[in-house]
């Protein structure tokens, strides 16, 4: 997949994320696009975790593992926006 779409530092920032975490570079992109560099880290390291669980016992489809990953982006995101608002309140 070509990445011609993105600056080039972000362009090597997902190809990083595909090289740390196995995963291809369509993934790489997906997870990058859900908030970035470290937002995308966050929600892989979360994958792995979940995935070395499931290994352990717990079954996992991919439906319910991309569901826990989207809820957990959509938590982060939360706390950023309550952090932006309390510093916003802050201000006035």
């Amino acid at each position: 997949m070509e990445l011609l779409e993105f600056p080039s530092d972000m362009r090597n920032e997902i190809k990083e994320l595909a090289k740390i975490y196995s995963i291809t570079i369509e993934e790489a992109r997906n997870y990058y696009l859900m908030g970035g560099f470290e937002h995308a880290k966050q929600l892989l390291q979360l994958r792995q975790k979940l995935l070395s669980s499931a290994s352990v016992g717990v079954i996992l489809n991919e439906e319910a593992l991309e569901n826990v990953i989207r809820s957990h982006s959509n938590q982060i995101w939360d706390q950023r926006n309550k952090e932006v608002r309390c510093a916003m309140e802050e201000l006035t």
